[in-house]
């Protein structure tokens, strides 16, 4: 009564109603005074009253002291009505041993006694008896097991008032087939675990609808990781990368580092990886800018673009664990976080964050996460009371136990996990073994700028030679790629000659994975003298004119390096050098050869004012490595002084294009002369 009052209404409902129903009811009671409700005691014909402690007990139940005198176990007075019936009565006893026998036998006395002269036996002889005397337990559990054991072999049953509760242990895969779950394309709803419905007598299962219910935070001071692994074995056994991303933010307990290989797993990352918590973040920011403008058509809405566009994109689901830690590691990125919360859910891109409590977060960040799921926490119903907004109540110790709120309504859930603690891993690993070998398409990494940028890391980008990989961009963490064919001719310059022949030489190899292309290196300075090109680059350091001049009157597209300019302007001869304009002209007009000139810029510098160079050499696209840009006077650079003197290590540069500069850091493996 003290403890669920709420129910007290139903119990005396039960009482006033439940005979003229077929419902009885028992009531079993230490102290009656005060307890038991005067409707309950108006329906209540039969009073079974054992030894009580005092008169006023008795005569509450009984309306006499009698039941307080009682001595020996199990007396009891029966009352029926008001004294239509009144009589004393013994309890009878079942807990004596059960020793089973085939026969029944009945006890005959024929033992002999010895008494002496004052008739006081000394001695008594009995017959010996061949009857089995092992115990098999009391006889009440027997009888039990025998009624139940006869029950099924006759295939009789009572129907239970209620339904078994939620056991502690539960699977997500067992849950799928109980329920008969069935996943709709492109609509994320994985598969968390259970609720009870016992006011209904009702189970059913629990998943998180992303589209209905958005942006969801979990509360627990106790082990969160049980529900997230829920979540992400759900997703990625339930959905293709086409249908969902996941990126994943463990500032928690560092254990979901498990589901990294997954094809739908964009990467899981750790508070200690500072660069790419940023780059996330600038990842997911720039999804929900990108997915604004594509969907401004479509009532800015993920499910009626992909209902209505003929288009699909795949929903992302971004998981941070331990707000607590991510607030006090990243306070500045706080802002950042609330304005992603705030925008991303319409756009198809759903957050899961967990936290000891509701106060780890700002409100501004809270009022973004409508859906609330308390586990254990500290302070009992007011505590969940305050957080669903709804009169709650107490819930089991099992570990995984939560409240959910459903339709309005507050149910007591149990977390499904993904299978026995002691082979987690290796389930895991199996699963995502097979989920590799049958899904091609791969997440999308966070972007991060590796320690050196090789061809196997830019290659996907090679496009042609509108489209060719030289590195990565610093600060977009993009691809950068240089067009080719824009100009006829452009340079590529260093102060660092060793660092500016790798690269070349690292892009030449590109070049030779598209088909129908001609690279020509001039290498008129020799300095790929030691070097084997491959066999399809026409390569000379020469006569580099007269050979150059036999072949460039094909119509395949041709890239011409020309490596060390004092040395090709040397190779000139008496009539090139008097008509070096229309010599290029003729070439120019040809459309399919393109020059890339390739050395120091103080090499350079002396001939751009001749006529052919000044006339060709754009001074609008170019690629510079290492530092000194600052220093090239050529370009006509829109980009502020600091921005291009500022001090960069050999293996970055910049990209020109239309006089603005964008740093990278350039290709510097695969296949080069490094090795």
């Amino acid at each position: 009564k003290d403890q669920q009052p709420e129910f007290m209404d139903q119990l005396i409902s039960t009482a006033r109603i439940g005979r003229s129903l077929g419902v009885h009811l028992i009531l079993a009671t230490q102290k009656p005074s005060g307890v038991v409700d005067d409707q309950i005691w108006s329906n209540s014909r039969f009073r079974v009253c054992l030894k009580v402690q005092d008169a006023n007990d008795s005569n509450e139940m009984i309306k006499r002291p009698d039941a307080a005198s009682l001595k020996e176990a199990g007396r009891f007075y029966l009352q029926v009505g008001y004294d239509e019936f009144f009589a004393l009565g013994q309890a009878a006893w079942a807990g004596s041993k059960y020793i089973p026998q085939e026969k029944v036998y009945h006890e005959i006395d024929d033992s002999i006694m010895f008494i002496d002269s004052v008739g006081k036996t000394f001695k008594t002889l009995e017959a010996p008896k061949n009857i089995n005397t092992i115990s098999m337990g009391e006889e009440l559990p027997n009888i039990v097991k025998y009624l139940d054991s006869v029950a099924k072999m006759e295939k009789l049953n009572v129907k239970k008032l209620w339904l078994e509760k939620i056991p502690a242990i539960i699977y997500v895969d067992d849950l799928r087939k109980k329920y008969s779950y069935k996943r709709i394309p492109y609509h994320v709803n994985p598969v968390v675990g259970e609720y009870d419905d016992p006011t209904t007598q009702r189970q059913g299962i629990l998943t998180l609808d992303f589209e209905k219910v958005g942006n969801t935070v979990v509360y627990s001071i106790g082990n969160k990781t049980m529900f997230i692994n829920s979540i992400v074995y759900s997703l990625i056994t339930t959905y293709t990368t086409d249908e969902v991303n996941i990126y994943i933010l463990d500032m928690d307990s560092e254990t979901l580092k498990i589901f990294q290989h997954a094809p739908q797993v964009g990467d899981v990352v750790f508070g200690n990886e500072s660069e790419k918590v940023k780059n996330l973040f600038k990842l997911l920011i720039t999804e929900v800018n990108n997915r604004k403008k594509i969907f401004q058509n479509y009532n800015g809405d993920y499910r009626f673009y992909c209902d209505n566009s003929g288009q699909k994109l795949p929903a992302i689901v971004f998981i941070l664990t331990g707000y607590e830690n991510f607030k006090e590691g990243y306070e500045d990125f706080e802002d950042q976080f609330s304005a992603l919360c705030r925008d991303c859910s319409r756009y198809g891109i759903y957050c899961v964050v967990t936290a000891v409590n509701d106060r780890a977060m700002r409100v501004s960040s809270r009022s973004n996460f409508p859906n609330i799921i308390p586990l254990r926490i500290p302070g009992g119903s007011i505590e969940y009371d305050m957080l669903l907004g709804k009169k709650t109540f107490d819930i089991s110790s099992d570990e995984g136990r939560g409240m959910v709120l459903l339709n309005d309504n507050v149910y007591e859930f149990q977390t499904a996990s993904i299978c026995e603690d002691v082979r987690f891993a290796d389930y895991i690993s199996t699963i995502i073994n097979t989920l590799k070998n049958k899904l091609t398409l791969i997440a999308p990494k966070v972007p991060i700028l590796p320690e050196t940028v090789s061809i196997d890391d830019v290659s996907y980008e090679l496009k042609g030679l509108t489209n060719v990989p030289v590195g990565i961009e610093v600060e977009s963490l993009n691809v950068s790629t240089f067009n080719f064919m824009k100009n006829f001719m452009f340079m590529i310059n260093s102060n660092d000659t060793v660092v500016l022949n790798n690269f070349i030489y690292l892009v030449i190899n590109e070049l030779l994975l598209l088909s129908n292309i001609k690279v020509i290196v001039i290498d008129a300075g020799s300095s790929y003298s030691n070097v084997v090109f491959d066999k399809k680059v026409l390569y000379f350091n020469n006569n580099v004119i007269e050979q150059f001049n036999s072949i460039v009157n094909d119509n395949l597209q041709k890239i011409v390096f020309v490596v060390g300019i004092e040395s090709f302007v040397n190779s000139f001869d008496d009539n090139m050098k008097k008509d070096t304009v229309n010599y290029f002209s003729s070439i120019e007009k040809m459309g399919n050869c393109h020059f890339v000139f390739v050395d120091k810029f103080n090499n350079i510098k002396t001939y751009i004012y001749e006529p052919w160079l000044k006339k060709y050499l754009s001074n609008n696209d170019g690629i510079w490595i290492g530092k000194g840009l600052g220093e090239c006077t050529f370009y006509n650079l829109v980009s502020s002084y600091r921005a291009i003197n500022m001090p960069i290590a050999s293996n970055f540069g910049y990209t020109i294009v239309d006089d603005n500069i964008v740093q990278i850091k350039v290709l510097e493996k695969g296949g080069g002369m490094d090795g």
